[in-house]
């Protein structure tokens, strides 16, 4: 853990129209049993009572942790929130939270632990339920030794993006985060492990809830690295790194090795998408010739041949 005091940590909820599920997830971030603590309970401007349900509820906390409570003027979108609670955010580390789901007590203080002066980001292991609290699966990953080309692989992240924890820089370096884009999980890992490294906690700590209107059911919101825009900022975030001169000459040759996977993996959606385009075009010649004959024998039986 980082020096002999505790460091000031940040556990930031991020809500947006999770009436039903918010209760539960706040009486999470509020029964941490981790001393020095911020809680930000944040609302993207929700259009039902996530934020009444929220203020209901910080209005009767009588706890020893320190509350902000933010509602944005306006709905910023998962980057912009991001951006949005960061800045708010006092503590040396942030602790990742969605409205949905649901924090063990133990969560902040077991995620402390694990940070030293070279670590960026602690994730965990985490259960998937869904609405009867059964339990589907835990989001286990097999290498507990994160390399730079496990993140690339996943796009900029491996594991569960609601199970992660990040110390600020990683929200400011290189660049304040970008707001257009909705993977955090597959950006601040990339951030994390650039600037030290990244660990992976094996205990379940978080219980992501499944419900139709998750954002990740939705697509996964188009993987990450079938995303172009999403590996361009990848690959950007990569070529600051290795051209900046930030890090060391060992690091650098992962960086540089990272950059053709990144390459790779840009080149082959290209291509896949190109051949997608030419079979679709194909498919829809082949409709058009044969919809025209049956359109021009129709023609022919009811009005003669011309």
């Amino acid at each position: 853990m980082l020096g002999t005091n505790k460091p000031l940590i940040t556990f930031a909820l991020f809500a947006y129209n999770q009436e039903r599920f918010v209760r539960e997830a706040v009486e999470g971030a509020l029964g941490q049993d981790y001393d020095s603590l911020e809680i930000i309970l944040s609302d993207d401007c929700s259009g039902d009572r996530t934020f009444e349900v929220m203020t209901e509820m910080v209005e009767s906390y009588a706890g020893p942790h320190r509350i902000i409570l933010n509602k944005n003027d306006r709905n910023l979108g998962i980057g912009g929130h991001i951006k949005k609670v960061s800045s708010l955010s006092n503590g040396d580390i942030i602790v990742m939270a969605a409205g949905d789901d649901i924090s063990s007590s133990q969560r902040v203080s077991s995620l402390a632990q694990c940070y030293d002066i070279n670590t960026y980001a602690v994730f965990s292991e985490g259960y998937r339920f869904c609405r009867n609290k059964k339990i589907i699966h835990r989001s286990w990953i097999k290498n507990v030794s994160i390399t730079l080309s496990d993140i690339v692989k996943g796009g900029g992240g491996v594991g569960t993006g609601a199970t992660y924890s990040y110390r600020k820089e990683c929200f400011s370096q290189p660049w304040l985060y970008p707001t257009e884009f909705i993977n955090e999980d597959r950006l601040l890992p990339l951030r994390a492990i650039l600037l030290g490294s990244i660990k992976y906690l094996a205990k379940p700590l978080v219980f992501c809830r499944v419900h139709e209107n998750n954002v990740s059911r939705k697509s996964d919101f188009v993987l990450a690295v079938d995303n172009p825009k999403h590996m361009l900022e990848v690959l950007r975030t990569l070529n600051f790194y290795l051209e900046s001169g930030c890090a060391v000459k060992e690091k650098k040759r992962n960086i540089g090795r990272a950059k053709n996977l990144v390459m790779f993996d840009i080149k082959t959606f290209r291509h896949k998408k190109t051949f997608t385009i030419r079979v679709a075009y194909s498919i829809g010649l082949f409709v058009y010739i044969i919809c025209s004959n049956m359109i021009r024998k129709c023609f022919i039986c009811l009005f003669g041949k011309q």
